[in-house]
């Protein structure tokens, strides 16, 4: 049963900025009270108020009733409302219509949120694992300029396993190749992404059904949750299309899938990221198992690793 005090909030959706004229217009509707009190807020950080009806007890008439508030923000916030019951009793309390008027941001937001940065060509905001992540984000691409290596990386050009520090997982019925065509038509990509490059390839010509190749990062510190995968793949053929796993592998033998796909997923590279981690020193290791005939090549390209990888 309600008591005085008790609090009801309906939360909005997070919003990057809002321009100076935004407006916030909404109806409410009370059918009895004890001074209950309705509050719309901005919230960033620290509540600010910017509309507030309290009702006094018995004397306010039961209809709906037209409120707006104003929110020029130049940074993120989100939109609460709420409602404080008071010393009798509110038997209803009901919010429709809610509208948001001239909230374009005519400026840039003033800071990007946590783990956000901001384009250099264009007054937005993107995920810090999406800077240098061989997907442009930014007008202009300007997120996929001057990326320096991060431990882990890998492009598969000339000498990558000494320029990657990657390696052949062991007691794998087959291992990965490097090339930079399809060896047919039928199955495997045309190019590298860059169309200039070099791409991993698992050769389904020269294994049989559920053989497996593996393919493996150089060591990463232990890690809670900041570090990033980034990677692109390509499973273009047959019907009988194998498997993609991708391992994150403990150096005490704890191995657990972070991403998997299986079956034909068209003739494109294909993009993924994922956060990944372990309690424990760990590798991410690619398992390709080759399908149901030889036109089930599978392809990985461009693997990227933010620098929370690095660090632990």
């Amino acid at each position: 049963m309600l008591q005085q005090g008790d609090v009801a909030q309906f939360h909005t959706q997070n919003y990057v900025a809002s321009g100076p004229n935004c407006k916030m217009s909404f109806w409410y509707f009370k059918e009895s009270s004890g001074g209950a009190l309705l509050r719309v807020l901005s919230e960033n950080n620290v509540k600010k108020d910017k509309f507030e009806v309290r009702f006094k007890k018995e004397t306010d008439t039961a209809d709906w009733t037209n409120g707006e508030a104003t929110f020029p923000s130049k940074s993120h916030f989100s939109v609460v409302i709420e409602v404080i019951f008071g010393s009798g009793y509110l038997s209803s309390m009901a919010i429709d219509d809610i509208e948001f008027k001239n909230c374009s941001a005519d400026e840039p937001p003033v800071e990007c949120g946590l783990q956000e940065i901001m384009c250099e060509d264009e007054k937005r905001c993107i995920k810090e694992w999406e800077w240098c992540d061989g997907k442009p984000d930014c007008n202009g691409g300007t997120d996929e300029k001057n990326c320096k290596r991060v431990h882990g990386d890998c492009h598969f050009d000339d000498d990558w396993p000494e320029l990657c520090g990657w390696q052949t997982k062991e007691l794998l019925q087959f291992e990965w190749s490097r090339a930079n065509k399809s060896r047919s038509g039928e199955t495997g990509p045309p190019s590298s992404r860059n169309a200039s490059g070099s791409y991993l390839y698992m050769d389904s010509s020269k294994a049989d059904e559920g053989d497996r190749a593996g393919v493996q990062t150089p060591v990463f510190k232990p890690n809670d949750g900041n570090c990033h995968l980034r990677f692109w793949y390509y499973m273009h053929g047959s019907k009988a299309m194998g498997t993609l796993v991708v391992l994150s592998e403990g150096e005490d033998g704890q191995s657990f899938p972070v991403f998997t796909v299986k079956g034909a997923q068209g003739q494109q590279w294909n993009y993924t990221h994922k956060v990944i981690g372990n309690d424990q020193h760990f590798r991410v290791t690619f398992v390709g198992v080759r399908g149901g005939d030889d036109k089930t090549d599978i392809a990985i390209d461009d693997v990227t690793f933010t620098e929370g990888c690095e660090k632990g």
